[in-house]
């Protein structure tokens, strides 16, 4: 469930930065739209893996989205929390849940500062989600993640996490759109502008520190691209 009382000098999480996913256009397109540099199946894999999922896990997903990885796990585990901040994407992750009669998956309309739960969690996965925080409040979400686990539980996080070298930024993310533009199209490289420009994406020595200083035990990191990279971290 979400927090139902916060000051009014609280960030808003539910506050929609850079990509509209309060827009029914836009998340109707979204699957359709990262099928195109996204493997839904390898990212289950992936995610499957580094937390050792086990039939008898309950995981959180933080940023469900369309809930593809949420549904996957979901078919190999007790049960499945997915939450995320708008409420369009969640009508369309229920939808589909209900269209694949997946039944051990529950909703929740929250994010990384508003979820609270009676439940400590085997897992928390997250992926292209956290960049909607600015860097305090990443660590205030690194915390409430820390605080959801249950003692030897796993955070898997990925996200624009930059590993490339600042001296070289324009080089870098010049190329990076580029490269963007020609696999994917135009609308994918302006959404890679947004994020470097409305967004928070954060370097990886950042939030390894994030992580550290939260208690988290960092297992293994992978820096896909220098843009992207995943933290696999141990309560």
């Amino acid at each position: 469930m979400a927090k139902n009382m916060v000051p009014d000098w609280y960030y808003n999480e539910f506050e929609q930065i850079g990509v509209d996913f309060g827009s029914v256009e836009e998340v109707e397109s979204y699957d359709e739209k990262r099928k195109h540099f996204r493997d839904s199946q390898q990212e289950l894999a992936y995610f499957e893996k580094a937390i050792g999922l086990k039939p008898h896990f309950e995981v959180l997903e933080i940023g469900c989205g369309t809930a593809a990885l949420a549904l996957g796990l979901a078919r190999k585990c007790k049960a499945v929390t997915a939450i995320d901040v708008s409420k369009t994407m969640l009508e369309y992750a229920k939808e589909k849940a209900r269209e694949k009669d997946v039944t051990n998956i529950s909703f929740a309309n929250a994010g990384f500062l508003t979820f609270e739960s009676e439940t400590n969690f085997d897992a928390i996965v997250t992926q292209v989600a956290f960049h909607h925080l600015p860097d305090f409040w990443k660590m205030v979400g690194i915390q409430n993640m820390y605080g959801l686990l249950k003692d030897g539980g796993v955070l898997c996080l990925r996200d624009s996490i930059l590993s490339f070298d600042v001296k070289k930024h324009k080089e870098f993310v010049d190329e990076y759109v580029r490269i963007t533009g020609e696999k994917t199209g135009e609308e994918m490289a302006n959404e890679v502008k947004v994020n470097i420009t409305q967004e928070y994406p954060t370097l990886d020595w950042i939030i390894e520190g994030m992580l550290r200083r939260a208690g988290f035990s960092i297992k293994k990191v992978d820096r896909h691209t220098g843009y992207i990279a995943t933290f696999v971290c141990q309560k």
